[in-house]
Parts: C-alpha cells; sequence; structure tokens
C-alpha cells in the first residue's frame, strides 16, 4: 500500500500543465485551500517566486515536492 507521501508524490508527477503555476493550482495538487497554499509561501515554509501581489505566488513541482518531503520527514521524528 502506498503511504501518503507516495500519493501526493504520484499528483504532482501526473500533473502535465504548464509551470511555474499559481496557488490555485497548488492547493488543488495539495488537496488544501489556496490561502493555506499562501500561508505556507508567506512564512517561507513553501519555496515559491512572489512576482507581485496583483500576479500572487508561483511555484514548480520541485517547490511542492521538496516540500511535501519535507513535511513528511519532519513529522516522522
Amino acid at each position: 500500500m502506498a503511504s501518503a507521501l507516495d500519493q501526493m508524490l504520484g499528483r504532482l508527477d501526473a500533473y502535465d500543465g504548464p509551470e511555474p503555476f499559481g496557488s490555485v493550482t497548488a492547493a488543488q495538487l495539495l488537496r488544501v485551500q489556496p490561502r493555506t497554499v499562501t500561508s505556507w509561501a508567506t512564512s517561507r515554509q513553501l519555496s515559491g517566486l512572489l512576482l507581485a501581489r496583483s500576479i500572487g505566488w508561483q511555484f514548480t513541482k520541485a517547490d511542492l515536492g521538496k516540500f511535501l518531503e519535507r513535511r513528511y520527514y519532519t513529522a516522522l521524528r
């Protein structure tokens, strides 16, 4: 049986849309609210690029993958 991390990373691998993508797409991939993704980015827990306040945060699959692995392995300690 696949772990929760494997399932989330599988969703990221299956994503074939344009990169970088915004917080709405990141939230859909992580199955959280866009406000949560923005909060993680603002608090520097999630790497991303803030282009402008009117445009918002931009992320890559690598950004989300590193974030998930860091959070997952920290939770196991």
